[in-house]
């Protein structure tokens, strides 16, 4: 994988207002490539072709909103909205939790509640946090991205592109399996390319 280490936002120290914002846009296109990699060890597909609920907290519940159409058969609810109604819960196939961090309460509720009330219904979870409660629960089967999409700055950048291009991509393995090489190689040129910020762009958020 290509490295990322050269694009943490700090110098001696300090940390350069905006830097950590700019560094996470920066480096998405080497995530991507990463979460294209671990999406081909791990196939949904058969969930995706059945009832779910996708929900998310937040800006996680767009993230949810963005992948509703690689699962057809699936529906949107955001983790606010189901823990005040779990009617949409009683007719579904599977729960799949989207989520940065894993631990907001929202989704941390959302999970006990469907837990509490349909024991039986599967739950998947997408998260960037491996130290977060939905990683970490032993009950959820869980597809872990690369820690650099843990966004640090208030703003989801890599995170949400992220959990979306997973999201989409898990659904259709099979049917992407025989692109992914050429859309990979199509990445790391991407890669290349966004390497040459001017240099007092990249001077300003030590992207160097």
């Amino acid at each position: 994988m290509e490295t990322t280490s050269h694009l943490q936002g700090k110098t001696a120290g300090t940390t350069v207002p905006g830097c950590i914002t700019a560094s996470e846009i920066y480096r998405q296109p080497v995530l991507w490539n990463d979460t294209f990699t671990r999406m081909r060890d791990k196939s949904w597909r058969g969930w995706a072709e059945g009832r779910g609920v996708l929900c998310g907290a937040g800006t996680s519940a767009y993230a949810a909103s963005a992948i509703q159409s690689a699962w057809p058969n699936s529906r949107m609810v955001a983790t606010t909205d189901l823990l005040t109604d779990s009617r949409a819960l009683k007719q579904a196939d599977f729960m799949l939790s989207i989520a940065r961090s894993g631990d907001s309460p929202e989704s941390i509720g959302a999970v006990r509640l469907a837990r509490r009330e349909f024991a039986a219904l599967p739950q998947l979870a997408i998260t960037c946090n491996a130290n977060g409660q939905l990683a970490q629960d032993g009950q959820i089967e869980v597809l872990l991205l690369d820690e650099l999409t843990n966004d640090r700055s208030l703003v989801m950048t890599s995170s949400f592109s992220n959990l979306v291009l997973a999201g989409l991509c898990l659904s259709h393995r099979e049917d992407l399996n025989p692109i992914l090489g050429s859309f990979a190689a199509a990445l790391k040129i991407s890669c290349r390319d966004w390497g040459r910020w001017p240099e007092s762009l990249r001077r300003r958020f030590r992207l160097a």
